[in-house]
C-alpha cells in the first residue's frame, strides 16, 4: 500500500505538480490527525463508562 502511495507522489514530482503533491501529503496528514483524534475520543468515552459502572473502583 505504501509503495503505491510512493511512487504515486514519485510520479507527482517528476512531472513537475509539486501542487497536487503537497495537496496529496497534506491530506494524508490529516487523515492521519482525524484518525488519532477518533481514536483519543473512544478511548475517553471507555474510561467514563467504566468509571460510572459500580464496583469498578481502581
Amino acid at each position: 500500500m505504501f509503495k503505491f502511495f510512493r511512487r504515486i507522489r514519485l510520479g507527482l514530482l517528476e512531472k513537475g505538480k509539486v501542487r497536487k503533491y503537497l495537496l496529496d501529503a497534506l491530506g494524508e496528514i490529516l487523515l492521519v490527525v482525524v484518525s488519532i483524534l477518533i481514536a483519543n475520543q473512544v478511548n475517553n468515552w471507555n474510561n467514563i463508562l467504566c468509571f460510572d459502572l459500580p464496583g469498578s473502583e481502581l
